[in-house]
């Protein structure tokens, strides 16, 4: 007889917990339902042109022939070169100019 009471007591406390958690779960998703933003076609063709991966690579490979373009600019411009060399020797050697 004790062992059907509390058997009864254990039935019950576990569907008490049941209901608990559907009821903590349902009001989780409600709420996580809620803070989705809705897009609007604005918002999705601006943000699928910011993330665009070719679009990116375009840009990049835009920068870089700008700066080819403006190397080969300088590249007719005229160099100046420079250049200086001196030794200094000490010890025993041969004098050449006498």
């Amino acid at each position: 007889m004790l062992f059907g009471i509390r058997r009864i007591n254990f039935v019950t406390k576990m569907k008490k917990i049941i209901w608990i958690t559907i009821l903590l779960i349902s009001l989780g998703f409600r709420e996580v339902s809620s803070q989705v933003k809705q897009w609007s076609l604005e918002d999705c063709i601006n943000y699928a042109i910011a993330n665009n991966i070719d679009l990116q690579r375009q840009k990049l490979q835009t920068k870089s022939a700008e700066a080819d373009l403006v190397k080969s600019k300088l590249d007719i411009l005229p160099n100046l070169n420079m250049g200086s060399d001196a030794n200094l020797q000490f010890g025993r050697s041969v004098n050449t100019v006498d």
